[in-house]
């Protein structure tokens, strides 16, 4: 995965031109049009950068970062905001906050790339202090995501087909395919989670890339699906954390190694 950002607005004009800009850049781009959708994302996938609107239907952007502050998987997330309408007392609010710069809309791509490029270089430098990012993000998001792969087949009003589902969780999972799938559809999952169990499930498209495949948020998961699932999950990370234990120890026991051989060194 590369760097993914989220922007936020109610303007599909701006998400689309931004989206298209950033893309040009480098970057994953998922887009949401209000503060409640891009906390359902956020919950789905990783993201590097949020750059989003204050004045927005549902829930704007200063309730938005508000929120997201006070989630520990989202925390550490840096946030851009660009606004028409800034004052003193939102600059202050949302500085507050946590927010790490303000950009005037309309935006000047040049400035935005250039903010991107500052905070990244910023939030990669915390990021290496602290080599367990993607551990500290699953420990405390809402629900455990488990990679996991298994057979999925899924329809819409316009789309069929089977795929393979990537990451699972009891809030969603990942869908690898390319089909273009706009934001809110609605789909019909069926998920062969092995030979002997299959669960069928509504899904909303939450975000679709290009080569990253769809996240789904489910809809409807019944007592008996929640139960298989919560089971795969469980064990799956379990078996990682184990793995992940153990290489951290082998590369411990390497660097005292290390250690050792160049204090026989310096002592001859």
């Amino acid at each position: 995965m590369g760097i993914r950002i989220l922007l936020v607005d109610d303007s599909t004009e701006i998400l689309g031109t931004l989206s298209y800009c950033l893309e040009e850049e480098g970057y994953e781009v998922l887009t949401a049009n209000n503060g409640i959708e891009a906390l359902q994302i956020m919950e789905l996938s990783p993201i590097s950068l949020v750059i989003t609107d204050i004045m927005m239907p549902k829930m704007g952007g200063l309730e938005f970062v508000e929120k997201l502050r006070k989630n520990s998987s989202f925390g550490h997330v840096p946030v851009l905001i660009m606004s028409s309408k800034y004052n003193e007392s939102t600059k202050a609010i949302a500085s507050e906050m946590g927010v790490n710069g303000f950009l005037e809309k309309p935006v000047n791509f040049e400035l935005l790339r250039k903010a991107i490029n500052l905070t990244l270089a910023k939030s990669a430098e915390v990021v290496r202090q602290n080599s367990q990012k993607e551990q500290v993000w699953q420990k405390y998001r809402q629900y455990q995501r488990a990679p996991f792969l298994c057979e999925a087949s899924f329809s819409s009003e316009n789309f069929s087909g089977t795929t393979l589902l990537s990451s699972l969780s009891l809030g969603g999972c990942n869908l690898d395919t390319r089909l273009p799938m706009s934001k809110g559809t609605i789909l019909s999952i069926s998920i062969k989670l092995d030979p002997n169990h299959t669960i069928k499930v509504d899904g909303k498209v939450c975000y679709s890339i290009f080569g990253s495949g769809m996240g789904i948020q489910f809809m409807n998961l019944d007592d008996k699906a929640k139960q298989l699932i919560e089971n795969i999950v469980t064990s799956v990370c379990s078996i990682r954390r184990i793995y992940e234990f153990e290489l951290q120890n082998k590369y411990e026991k390497i660097i005292d190694s290390i250690s050792e051989h160049l204090v026989s060194a310096n002592t001859i």
